[in-house]
């Protein structure tokens, strides 16, 4: 049994959370945000899973909403500022949230991806956007499949 772990294809890169694939298993790894030291692993293996559900959520929309406010609420404040080194230094965060809006419409909109399997659900922290999770389900579909087709033998009666 091979032990080598790869990042899951359309997996995030950064965060909190990260979904290994193994040469059977998917495994994924969470640090809590208020323990930074710790790592908690779930391993889920293709033939348990039973389904991978993904649903479309209003999270990247609400940020957008809010980082256009804050962006529009602070570019007026450049423009009242006197002194040339006080209107520079204005004009940063305003310029800070349109770049975050930016990215987050870049990003495309949010999701929530869950494994199901016979005794649990997972939601799974590292599928957080739609184009992620299709590239997910593209790759990571068939193996699955493949592996809940060929089902490993059953052991045989033991002799003592």
């Amino acid at each position: 049994m091979d032990n080598a772990y790869t990042r899951a294809p359309g997996s995030a890169r950064i965060g909190r959370s990260r979904l290994l694939r193994g040469s059977d298993h998917l495994l994924s790894v969470t640090c809590p945000w208020y323990w930074p030291f710790v790592e908690n692993y779930r391993r889920f293996f293709f033939r348990d899973i039973r389904a991978v559900t993904v649903h479309q959520t209003s999270t990247g929309t609400r940020c957008s909403v809010v980082f256009a406010i804050l962006a529009l609420a602070l570019l007026p404040w450049p423009f009242v500022a006197d002194d040339r080194w006080a209107r520079l230094i204005l004009v940063v965060p305003p310029a800070l949230f349109m770049l975050a809006l930016a990215f987050n419409i870049a990003a495309g909109p949010t999701c929530c991806c869950t494994i199901h399997t016979a005794v649990q659900f997972w939601q799974v922290g590292a599928l957080t956007r739609v184009r992620q999770a299709r590239k997910f389900l593209r790759a990571m579909g068939p193996l699955i499949l493949r592996e809940q087709q060929n089902p490993p033998a059953a052991p045989g009666p033991t002799t003592p």
